[in-house]
Parts: C-alpha cells; structure tokens; sequence
C-alpha cells in the first residue's frame, strides 16, 4: 500500500516511469520461451534422432539457463528494492509546472489569510492529493526506494536522483560495490574516471516513517497524511539540489576565471620575452 502510493504521488506530479530493465526483463523471458520451444521442435522437424540431437538440446539449454542469471542479474543489481524510476522532466513539464507554481502564489496572495491554522493545513492537504504542487519540480530523473524489515513498523523511505547511465553501467556498479564489500579495502574506492565517481553528485533524501502514523484505529489508510510527508520529501530534494547546482555553477565559474587569468598571466611573460 504505502509503496503503491508513493509511486502513484509521483507519477501525478507529472513524472513519467523509465522502463528499461522491465522491457529487457520482458525481451529475455519471451526470447526463453522462444528458445524452449525451437529446442523442443526444431529436431522433430530436422528429422534428428536423439543421439543426433543431444549437441544441440546441450546448448539451448545452455543458453536458457545464462537469460535466467541475466533476469536474476537485472533483478539484483538494478532493480534492487526500488519502487520506481522516473525519466527526466523535459523543458515543457518544466514550463507547465512554473505556470502552476505562479498562478498558486497568484491565488495565494489575493486569497485572505485564513483564521484557523487547521483549515489551512487541510487546503495544503487538498492540493497535494491533487497533485498540483506549489513548488518547482527538479527536472531529475528520480529513483523512489523503500525497506521495511519483518516485524518491524519503520518504514524507510528513500528518494534520490536516478544515474543516467545504461543499465549495463548500473550492473556492472553493482558488482564492483559487491567487491569492495568482500575485498576488505583491497580494491581502492572510485576516482574521478570511474563511472561510478559520481555518485557523490547525487542528491539522496532518506526518511523513517511509522507505518501506524498512516492508519487509523480501524485500519483504513490515511492518504492525505502520506502525501504530505512525501510531499516535504520532495520539497527537501528541490531544495538540496538547486543548492547544489547553484555550488557547481559557482565553482565552475571560479574555474573559468582562474583558466583565464592562468592564459593571462602567459601572454604576459610571452610579450615581455620578446621585448
């Protein structure tokens, strides 16, 4: 329940799910159906006798049980415990949603400030379960994740920013995490040139909730009171990361100013060699 809803809360803010690893999972396990079936038929047809036909089953079989690891691969190395992966927001979702975040604060101003707290907290609630934000979206591609131990109530809730790498570079990120685990710092941590070296880039948002706190006594689920706690996550995210493109934007620009006083400087020393 609490999984399904967060991912249906994003969907609605206009975010769109990436389904590469699910159509790959969906490619392979019809290409092993096709596979059975031409091991099954293609020797009758061939007019092979079993003896004759023993090569070839050998490898079909092969071949089927290396689809089966790739599909548990996919599972364990990219899909992980994720509850959804979104697709970046392209420039016209971003130009709809800073219309919706002005004309909310239009409406905002021009509306009377109301006199009872509750009254106002309940608005808020409304909008979001709308899910018309007052806020501007981060144009990333998301990744929603989620765990929640046996017997346990804390639910842990984590958002962050979906790697833009292919799902190859996401296995293959997995297995080399895998062995830096089991290495014991053998195997040195990522430099600047690893692909996976930006992971520190990446805005990561992690939450423990109550499961109870969504319930009330007859088991009924509130949904207003998840979509604000989801909504304060989203809301935290946006913020951590116009933080920090604003700080790479800064640095960049420091960068660039050093390059050109460094080429300066140069041209300097040049001109007064010649003289």
């Amino acid at each position: 329940m609490l999984d399904e809803q967060a991912a249906m809360y994003l969907l609605d803010e206009g975010y769109v799910e990436d389904v590469r690893s699910s159509n790959l999972k969906l490619s392979i396990g019809f290409s092993s159906v096709a596979l059975t079936l031409f091991c099954q038929l293609y020797p009758y047809f061939a007019g092979w006798s079993f003896a004759d036909s023993v090569p070839f089953i050998k490898g079909c079989v092969g071949l089927f049980v290396l689809m089966q690891l790739s599909l548990a691969a996919i599972s364990w190395g990219v899909e992980k415990d994720h509850i959804l992966a979104t697709k970046r927001r392209d420039e016209q979702q971003q130009q709809q949603q800073q219309q919706t975040v002005e004309k909310a604060e239009k409406e905002k101003s021009n509306k009377k400030p109301s006199t009872s707290g509750a009254q106002h907290n309940h608005s808020n609630v409304e909008g979001d379960a709308a899910g018309v934000s007052t806020f501007n979206l981060p144009p990333d591609a998301l990744l929603l994740s989620s765990n929640m131990p046996r017997y346990d109530t804390t639910y842990t809730l984590t958002l962050s920013t979906y790697p833009s790498s292919s799902i190859f570079h996401q296995l293959l990120d997995s297995v080399r995490g895998l062995l830096r685990s089991l290495s014991f710092g053998v195997i040195s941590q990522p430099t600047d040139n690893d692909d996976d070296a930006d992971e520190e880039s990446r805005v990561r948002i992690v939450r423990k909730l109550s499961a109870t706190d969504y319930f009330d006594s007859n088991g009924v689920f509130i949904m207003e009171r998840y979509q604000a706690a989801l909504r304060e996550m989203l809301m935290e995210y946006a913020e951590m990361r116009s933080q920090q493109l604003e700080g790479s934007g800064h640095s960049h620009s420091q960068a660039q100013s050093t390059a050109a006083k460094q080429a300066g400087s140069k041209k300097q020393k040049n001109k007064k060699k010649h003289q």
